[in-house]
């Protein structure tokens, strides 16, 4: 009897685990990236560095929280992939949307990540002007891509779950601000 009891615990814990951690991809499939709002390059030794302020914004209704992450940040354009660099991620915290009757209010957070895009190179100075020929071009659409891994935490009523070591490969389609300030 015991050994039924305990099989059925651990059916249950199972069902629990893969229940928080499709209800923990849900959160994040809310997420979205509204703009580049500033992109500022600066040397560190001999290689080059991208402070990027993102908006981000959260259409869900949990909080959800992003730690220990590692991404290779992407654009892609067309047929292009343009490798951006590595950004690492502490902690990032989403507040949950609001609700006003039947209308959402998506949360906004404003960060700056740092993003190291490669040596100060030639192959470096191509990528950047790649970059700078898709974001520049009004007409142009394209796709922030993020890929990598991260422990995800979702908000409960008494602090938060996590799932560690999520490998996601994210895309986002920015209605980025064509005004974007490059220093």
């Amino acid at each position: 009897m015991k050994q039924h009891t305990v099989r059925v615990l651990a059916i249950a814990i199972g069902l629990a685990i893969v229940g928080n951690a499709t209800a923990q991809m849900a959160q994040m499939d809310k997420l979205d990236i509204k703009a580049v709002k500033k992109m500022e390059f600066v040397e560190k030794g001999s290689d080059l560095f991208a402070k990027n302020t993102l908006l981000f914004s959260n259409s869900g209704d949990a909080e959800v929280k992003l730690r220990n992450g590692e991404f290779k940040v992407s654009l892609k354009s067309g047929d292009k992939i343009i490798p951006m660099g590595v950004s690492k991620i502490a902690e990032m915290v989403f507040p949950a949307a609001t609700k006003d009757g039947d209308t959402v209010r998506p949360a906004e957070l404003s960060m700056e990540m740092e993003m190291k895009v490669g040596p100060r190179n030639e192959e470096t100075t191509q990528k950047l002007i790649a970059m700078f020929n898709v974001i520049g071009d009004p007409g142009s659409q394209f796709t922030l891509v993020l890929e990598g891994t991260s422990e995800v935490g979702a908000k409960t009523g008494k602090g938060w779950v996590y799932q560690k070591g999520i490998t996601v490969e994210f895309e986002f389609q920015p209605s980025i601000q064509r005004e974007v300030l490059f220093k």
